[in-house]
């Protein structure tokens, strides 16, 4: 039986690497999103001032 606790052990060890995971891949996709948005900013931005 002293074996099974660092069975238990593990189990948060794999759930924090996986939020961890997670939390990067979202932080790729935002910045990814963030940039567009920027762009697309500058695109309309652009197009309004040329118009004037």
């Amino acid at each position: 039986m002293e074996g099974s606790g660092s069975v238990v052990a593990i189990i948060p060890m794999i759930l924090f690497l996986g939020l961890g995971g997670l939390s990067i891949a979202c932080m790729i996709l935002f910045i990814r999103f963030a940039t567009r948005a920027i762009r697309a900013l500058d695109i309309y931005l652009h197009e309004k001032s040329r118009r004037l």
